[in-house]
């Protein structure tokens, strides 16, 4: 419930300012944990503190950006900029802690706490001299922002932004007591579940979560696929008018 309403004053307060900020809180956390580590004092706790700094921060940045995108460029090319975000915003989760394995070796946790600080570097040049230019996401994005009024595009993208995240503890919550308790008992030698899927995941310690990975990522293609084939959503973009061709009264701030 915080989330939305950091979204909602994200997007009321100046966007670049908010930006700005948003990054050195984020990068204020980085700091504090690597003088803990190199002072020899970090805690577990003290982690806990830095990343929740840091998702406050992204509460409030996230929807500045993504309203500021729909004002500094033209509707022809917001498909191509919110999929760049994409891009950087997915890759940064499925790279970085590729990465950071690889590095720790070489570097150690000082070291990966570094190249954060000077990664935070790049972003403020950037963001200072307003170098802001598929992805479904950034499709997704695209739409949303071509078919919402800009002047009720910070709450209908804090909505969006709570639900989404809404969903990821709800899951983790339900992850561990699925995979303890009925998919890794089910996929034991003799467990029922074996019949079905030994032979794609094997059987044993790690099977079940393997198991519910797999049934995840089938369920998420599946309703994908029900998207689709519903012609309401599939036509969505078609079907909506654009909010600059509606008469200026729908656009209510």
């Amino acid at each position: 419930m915080l989330v939305a309403e950091c979204n909602h004053r994200g997007v009321r307060w100046n966007r670049k300012l908010t930006m700005m900020l948003s990054d050195l809180l984020a990068v204020t956390a980085t700091i504090a944990a690597l003088v803990l580590y190199l002072s020899g004092h970090l805690q577990i706790w003290h982690l806990y503190v830095a990343a929740s700094m840091q998702g406050l921060g992204s509460a409030f940045q996230w929807p500045a950006c993504s309203a500021a995108i729909s004002q500094m460029m033209p509707k022809q090319h917001y498909a191509r900029a919110s999929g760049l975000m994409s891009l950087a915003d997915s890759g940064s989760i499925i790279v970085a802690p590729i990465l950071a394995g690889f590095l720790i070796r070489f570097i150690h946790v000082g070291g990966i706490l570094t190249i954060d600080i000077v990664t935070f570097g790049f972003a403020a040049l950037a963001l200072l001299s307003s170098c802001l230019g598929t992805m479904v996401n950034g499709l997704s994005q695209s739409i949303w922002q071509a078919k919402v009024p800009a002047g009720l595009q910070g709450r209908v993208f804090s909505a969006r932004r709570m639900i989404a995240w809404i969903v990821m503890p709800m899951a983790t919550l339900l992850a561990g007591p699925l995979a303890d308790r009925v998919f890794e008992p089910a996929m034991r030698t003799g467990g029922v579940l074996v019949p079905l899927f030994s032979r794609v995941v094997g059987t044993g310690p790690g099977a079940g979560m393997a198991v519910l990975y797999l049934l995840s990522a089938t369920a998420a293609s599946v309703v994908t696929l029900a998207g689709f084939l519903i012609p309401r959503l599939r036509d969505l973009e078609k079907l909506l008018p654009d909010h600059d061709t509606t008469p200026a009264s729908n656009d209510v701030a």
